[in-house]
């Protein structure tokens, strides 16, 4: 009680004092003898995160006004359908001053269009900023977020120099149960899931959401390629992973186990609701997904089964364990694939005070306030290493406060401009050095490629890559249901010719030009 007493009074008491300069400022338009700022901004509401009713000015907002004199006017907006209204606003010239953390290719888009600041125009402002990167990091991380014109119209934030995020997952208490350990062979995963159907009718042994190209991450890594663009792990040439032989085994693969009743039957429509029912009730075993969620799926099991004891396998499924282990770096660059961008209505003395806030946010206290709060509030140091206090969200409290609440990036998500291996230790713990340690220096599929094209280019891949991916969305549930079997020459030929006729070999000539200039992660 004295402990929950003494953080309450801690928390009012620099609540006030934030609130008093706040109060100071609003009265002479200053805080610390410099003018206060006003900036229109937005704000992405996600009652999935429980950013729904912050109360505002929050924590963030009170300490960016006092350090900065930047005093913030959010417009909230929806997660579902805030781009579309963004492109009304930015049609409008009503755009909002500075979006502090958008996805990049929307800030790529609007910059390309003329609405946005060219942050590249100003990076020898941002010393502190610059000094998180390696050449070779940074070139990679350019050339990714650049738009056609060569010019970086958002600051892209620093990755924690993960190697990946992706592994199996699975269920081992109910493994330990059954007596079986983790398949390290398709062969075995198929018996797996077998004895786990066998044992348990209802189940779903593997579930999916979001299409076939959630239900195939795993299987096609298991056969050695990806669904998208990729230098061959085998080869070193660049090929279309959906249209390779490899492939076809993955799918002739999961066409087996999606008739037998051993993955999501509902895998083309399955939303996250469904996907979570699944694990709510303990009806799923084995994934192949985020290594974070086996933690998850611990908390979300465990009003049906406190002993799932979920886990991540160090170990990759394989077609032919001969060939050896590769892994995905998909979702997982150097770089965050959000970040800020600022209008060209702002003007540059306006401009001047985002990019010092910008720079502080690189330094390791702006890396603190941005992952922790404030010392004191919402952290403490223990062992040299800042550490959420008690009343907040972390893996030692689930029900805690979470940062969101603050004004800051929701628990899980990385801070601004800059991911800190130590805040996502608070919610994981030691997983992701365990997993780094177990896949690195192990070979990946090179999916990620920072392409350089033209405007020419660009132009005309729009409309094929568009209806070649859809063509391997709708071939793939296809061949997986069993509408069309991938293991009969004239199905899959048929699928090559509606690829070919949709101009998959111009592509590729484009892409394999492309990739001369291109810088592949």
């Amino acid at each position: 009680m004295k402990r929950i007493l003494f953080v309450a009074l801690l928390l009012m008491t620099v609540v006030t004092v934030l609130v008093v300069a706040a109060g100071a400022a609003e009265e002479t338009g200053k805080v610390g003898g410099r003018e206060v700022l006003d900036y229109d901004t937005i704000a992405i509401v996600d009652a999935g995160y429980g950013s729904a009713g912050i109360e505002r000015p929050t924590l963030r907002d009170k300490v960016l006004l006092e350090k900065f004199g930047i005093n913030l006017n959010y417009e909230e907006l929806p997660q579902s359908g805030y781009v579309e209204k963004l492109n009304l606003l930015f049609a409008t010239n009503e755009e909002p001053d500075v979006m502090l953390s958008l996805r990049q290719w929307d800030l790529k888009r609007w910059g390309s269009e003329g609405y946005l600041v060219p942050m590249s125009d100003y990076l020898d402002r941002l010393p502190n900023y610059r000094k998180l990167w390696d050449e070779a990091t940074w070139d990679y991380a350019y050339a990714s977020g650049k738009s056609a014109d060569g010019k970086l119209y958002w600051l892209p934030g620093k990755g924690d120099g993960q190697v990946t995020g992706y592994s199996w997952i699975y269920r081992k208490g109910s493994f330990d149960k059954l007596g079986l350990t983790f398949p390290r062979t398709t062969d075995e995963l198929h018996a797996t899931l077998r004895r786990i159907k066998a044992a348990d009718p209802d189940s779903v042994p593997y579930p999916n959401r979001w299409g076939s190209g959630w239900l195939m991450a795993g299987f096609l890594l298991a056969f050695r390629t990806s669904e998208h663009l990729n230098v061959d792990v085998d080869t070193g040439e660049l090929v279309y992973g959906p249209a390779t032989d490899k492939t076809r085994d993955a799918l002739v693969y999961v066409n087996k186990l999606y008739e037998e009743e051993l993955v999501e039957q509902e895998f083309p429509t399955a939303t996250t609701q469904q996907w979570t029912e699944r694990f709510a009730q303990g009806k799923t075993y084995i994934q192949y997904s985020y290594v974070n969620r086996a933690q998850w799926a611990n908390e979300t099991m465990a009003s049906v089964d406190p002993e799932a004891n979920w886990t991540w396998s160090e170990y990759t499924v394989l077609a032919d364990p001969s060939k050896g282990r590769v892994i995905s770096r998909r979702g997982y660059q150097p770089f965050l694939s959000s970040g800020p961008g600022i209008s060209v209505k702002v003007p540059e003395e306006k401009i001047d005070r985002l990019l010092e806030y910008f720079d502080w946010a690189a330094t390791e206290e702006g890396q603190i306030f941005h992952s922790f709060g404030v010392e004191g509030v919402t952290f403490e140091y223990k062992d040299g290493r800042p550490m959420f206090m008690d009343h907040m969200y972390s893996q030692r409290n689930p029900k805690g406060i979470e940062m969101v609440k603050y004004g800051f990036s929701p628990p899980m998500i990385s801070g601004f401009l800059v991911a800190r291996r130590d805040y996502f230790v608070e919610f994981f713990g030691s997983v992701l050095d365990d997993l780094d340690n177990s896949t690195r220096g192990v070979p990946y599929i090179r999916d990620n490629i920072a392409w350089e094209l033209t405007k020419t280019q660009e132009r005309d891949l729009a409309d094929i890559e568009t209806v070649v991916k859809d063509i391997w969305k709708e071939y793939s549930t296809k061949f997986i249901m069993g509408v069309l079997d991938p293991s009969n020459d004239a199905h899959w030929d048929e699928y090559l010719s509606t690829l070919d006729k949709a101009g998959l070999e111009e592509m590729m000539e484009i892409r394999k030009e492309a990739l001369e200039k291109s810088v592949v992660f």
